[in-house]
């Protein structure tokens, strides 16, 4: 039954989904008891798909108890709490409760730093998380702090041309934009465009997404005729995808970040962990 949930959740198929792990939440609670590790298993996922679903208050209540459970099972410092930990913030942070998100994300850095290592990918996620939290609260100069650090680690342990490492670079760019350090920016981005353009090709969502990132850096920069070709270039590219849209004779469900591109975002960050 967990499995079929999960493969619901998988398809949006949230309120089928959603019922079948009440019924296994239910039925862990009653036969393994609250704090069984199983229980809080089914606790968390279906926070997860409350949180999918929209329902936050509902995954925020879940998920607090998920958290307050593992901590009296395990402690502050096991995996498994600081992992619920960042779930939570996660949620507090779809509720735009940034200082809440912040506090709990300040933890997990923390204590992931001295349990795994400066170096360890977890650690660098939660100060992805953290820097992202910082960004949306206006603190920028700690955003680009940690970005930077980030893009540093993420270098040195996977190189310059893997995808995460792209992503921490473009991160830094729309920080540095938003200080109104288009000329470092610049910089970052023309990398992050011309290595995606070489290794996912020039029609990828994510080439398009890094276009479009640099044609906004080129009118912070007062360079107006390159923005536009840009800009001009993505237009070209999204209705050449829609003519393919509507040219197929079974309709396509559009995954969420070709969603997100076809609708104009410009700033795309990193995902948070889940």
């Amino acid at each position: 039954m967990a499995n079929l949930a999960v493969a619901c959740s998988k398809l949006g198929q949230f309120k089928q989904a959603e019922e079948l792990e009440v019924d296994v939440f239910k039925m862990q609670q009653d036969t393994l008891g609250k704090d069984h590790p199983d229980t809080l298993l089914a606790m968390e996922n279906l926070a997860w798909t409350y949180q999918k679903s929209h329902q936050l208050s509902k995954a925020v209540e879940l998920r607090a108890m998920v958290l307050k459970n593992l901590r009296n099972i395990y402690g502050e410092d096991h995996l498994d709490t600081l992992l619920a930990m960042a779930n939570l913030a996660l949620t507090y942070s779809e509720l735009g409760q940034f200082e809440q998100a912040e506090a709990l994300e300040l933890v997990v850095l923390k204590k992931q730093q001295e349990i795994l290592g400066e170096d360890h990918p977890d650690t660098l996620v939660a100060m992805e998380n953290l820097a992202w939290t910082y960004q949306i609260l206006g603190q920028l100069s700690k955003t680009e702090e940690l970005e930077t650090v980030v893009l540093k680690q993420r270098q040195d342990t996977l190189g310059e041309d893997h995808p995460d490492t792209l992503l921490a670079m473009a991160n830094l760019a729309v920080t540095y934009s938003k200080l109104g350090q288009f000329k470092q920016a610049e910089v970052l981005e023309d990398v992050v465009l011309k290595k995606r353009q070489d290794i996912l090709g020039e029609d990828h969502p994510d080439t398009l997404i890094s276009m479009q990132n640099l044609a906004a850096t080129y009118n912070g920069l007062g360079k107006f005729k390159q923005a536009e070709a840009l800009r001009n270039a993505v237009l070209k590219k999204q209705q050449f995808f829609f003519v393919m849209q509507n040219r197929a004779q079974t309709p396509q469900k559009l995954d969420q970040q070709t969603l997100i591109f076809v609708i104009g975002v410009v700033v795309v960050f990193g995902l948070l962990m889940v």
